[in-house]
């Protein structure tokens, strides 16, 4: 993990420019434009090797940035999401990303794909602990705009890893209950910055 962080530390400042560089940029040629929003993900080999993808969003209010670093352990793909203003990193196992696939019936070959397609489709989710497990470390559940987020979080590393991928029609009793309140949490916030 420390090593993981120390990478990110070193590409995410180069990075963050470059796409708000580019969010000025796409924001004046837009401003004529009679759609206000906006949104594309790009690739970027920073200079150290690491692979990532960054997708920069805006409309007439408000612009957003999100960041993934990925690439193949021994299992498959992997992707790591920093979020520098809290902290902590969200870790994507490959289980995550098949199950992605599988449960809205994507039918992605590649998980290159299958990555890329997350990023496009996930502009804001709300992820909160529902359950201790030991000292330290808790269960997490998160709601995005295609689905829910199961995984754990671990208050020492300030590390989420996210497990897998449910639809809304695979939860439960008390899961059903946190999916309607943190909907409405993650409405609005989506209706706070008007994305389409």
């Amino acid at each position: 993990m420390a090593e993981i962080r120390k990478e990110m530390e070193k590409d995410f400042p180069i990075l963050q420019r470059k796409s708000l560089y580019m969010i000025q940029d796409l924001s004046r040629a837009r401003r004529k434009s009679e759609n206000k929003s906006y949104s594309e993900v790009n690739d970027y080999l920073s200079k150290y090797k690491n692979k990532w993808l960054y997708k920069i969003a805006f409309n007439a209010k408000v612009f957003h940035t999100a960041y993934l670093a990925y690439y193949y352990n021994d299992i498959g793909l992997v992707a790591i999401e920093p979020l520098p203003s809290h902290n902590y990193l969200i870790f994507y196992t490959t289980h995550f990303f098949k199950r992605y696939n599988e449960r809205l019936h994507l039918n992605i070959v590649k998980p290159y794909d299958i990555l890329r397609h997350y990023v496009e489709k996930h502009m804001s989710y709300n992820i909160k602990p529902v359950e201790e497990l030991s000292k330290g470390m808790k269960k997490v559940f998160g709601i995005s705009s295609e689905g829910i987020l199961l995984g754990t979080y671990n208050d020492e590393l300030r590390f989420y890893k996210m497990n897998t991928f449910l639809t809304s029609e695979m939860l439960k009793g008390n899961q059903i209950e946190e999916k309607n309140v943190m909907q409405q949490l993650l409405d609005k916030h989506v209706k706070d910055a008007e994305w389409e």
